[in-house]
C-alpha cells in the first residue's frame, strides 16, 4: 500500500504540467484564430485554476476585445504568477497607455525590456 502511494505522488504533479500544458495549447489556437470571444467564455470564470501563460491568453483576448479592465486583471495575474514573461508586461502597458495612464503605462514598457533582456540573457548562457 505505502510503496503504490510513494509510486504515484511523484507522477501525479506530471499530470499537473500536461493539462496546463494542454489548456495553454489551447489558448494558444483560439487567439492565434481569432477566437477571442470563445478564449473568454471558456477561461475566464476561473482564473485560479490557470497558469501564468494561460492568464496571459486570456488577458490577450479581454485586450483584443477591448475590456481593459479585464485585461489588466489577468495580466496583472499573469504576472503575480510569473513576472519574468514580457508579453504581459507589454500588454499591461498597452491598455494603460490606451487608458490615458501614462506614468503606469511606462512602468511596464520598463518592465518588458527588463524581462526581455533576462530573457534573452538566460538563452544566451
Amino acid at each position: 500500500m505505502n510503496k503504490t502511494l510513494l509510486a504515484t505522488i511523484p507522477i501525479f504533479p506530471g499530470y499537473v504540467s500536461f493539462a496546463q500544458d494542454t489548456v495553454v495549447s489551447n489558448l494558444q489556437h483560439l487567439t492565434d484564430n481569432r477566437q477571442f470571444d470563445t478564449v473568454i467564455e471558456q477561461y475566464a470564470s476561473a482564473p485560479d485554476r490557470l497558469s501564468a501563460p494561460a492568464l496571459y491568453y486570456v488577458g490577450y483576448a479581454c485586450f483584443m476585445k477591448q475590456q481593459d479592465d479585464s485585461c489588466l486583471k489577468f495580466m496583472d495575474l499573469s504576472i503575480a504568477k510569473d513576472a519574468s514573461d514580457h508579453r504581459a508586461h507589454f500588454i499591461k502597458g498597452s491598455t494603460l497607455n490606451y487608458m490615458d495612464r501614462y506614468d503606469q503605462a511606462i512602468k511596464c514598457f520598463k518592465a518588458t525590456v527588463a524581462s526581455g533582456l533576462t530573457m534573452i540573457l538566460n538563452r544566451m548562457i
